[in-house]
């Protein structure tokens, strides 16, 4: 049976920045167009919107204690905390629109085998048991994720459309997924996940297969954006 320890050093977070500061699609994002890094936002949206969802979903299923006040910390932070003007999914669209996307283009279709994805961690988060789900979503959001888009910013910012636009860009959901904010709900989360694994040490097996299937899913997700994108861009210039 894994311990403690092992499961930490397999989340490792250097490990995982390094992981990622080495990945050729992240260090695309310095030479993608305009019309390639408006199809990929679009395409990143609607995890941000079932990722509130899942969240809530976790709530109803964790027992009363800690974990369970933190996500639902975490859900209504995703929502605003009352104000749907400030919802993170609000952020990101008036980031995306920023960049010039049209408003009326934030709702088209999104990525079949991405949807698959969403529906499958949904399906995941649902029929396993909430340590799983708490691995799954609530690292997966807070500490995988968020590696993930930390990484993602340091190269986007660096992008020539980017540097020539930043005034013009609305950087709010970014100031709260690459700032200190995100990285303090990192901590709280693994803060949280130290104490179920010290209080009950059989759930470390279940929070590690939770948290590789979200490291799994979500480099799938991000693969099919990628691929999509450079399919389309290589269609229109043919």
């Amino acid at each position: 049976m894994m311990t403690r320890e092992e499961f930490w050093r397999m989340a490792d977070d250097q490990k995982l920045r390094d992981e990622y500061a080495a990945n050729d699609d992240l260090q695309w994002l310095r030479t993608a167009t305009m019309q390639e890094l408006h199809e990929m936002f679009l395409e990143y949206r609607v995890f941000t919107i079932y990722f509130a969802d899942d969240l809530s979903l976790l709530v109803a299923k964790t027992p009363l204690g800690r974990l369970k006040s933190l996500m639902a910390q975490l859900v209504s932070e995703e929502l605003g905390e009352g104000n749907p003007e400030t919802s993170h999914i609000k952020l990101l669209e008036d980031f995306i629109v920023s960049l010039g996307v049209p408003p009326e283009r934030l709702s088209q279709s999104t990525n079949p085998e991405n949807l698959k994805l969403l529906k499958m961690m949904r399906e995941l988060l649902l029929s396993k048991p909430h340590t799983y789900g708490v691995a799954l979503r609530g690292m997966g959001g807070e500490c995988i994720c968020q590696l993930y888009l930390l990484t993602l910013y340091e190269q986007f910012k660096r992008n020539p459309f980017v540097e020539a636009n930043a005034k013009e860009i609305d950087w709010r959901w970014w100031n709260i997924h690459a700032g200190p904010a995100d990285s303090e709900h990192n901590n709280m989360m693994k803060t949280a996940v130290n104490e179920l694994m010290q209080e009950e040490p059989a759930s470390v097996e279940e929070l590690a297969d939770g948290y590789q299937e979200a490291k799994t899913l979500l480099s799938q997700f991000w693969n099919n954006i990628y691929r999509q994108v450079r399919t389309n861009a290589t269609q229109l210039s043919a």
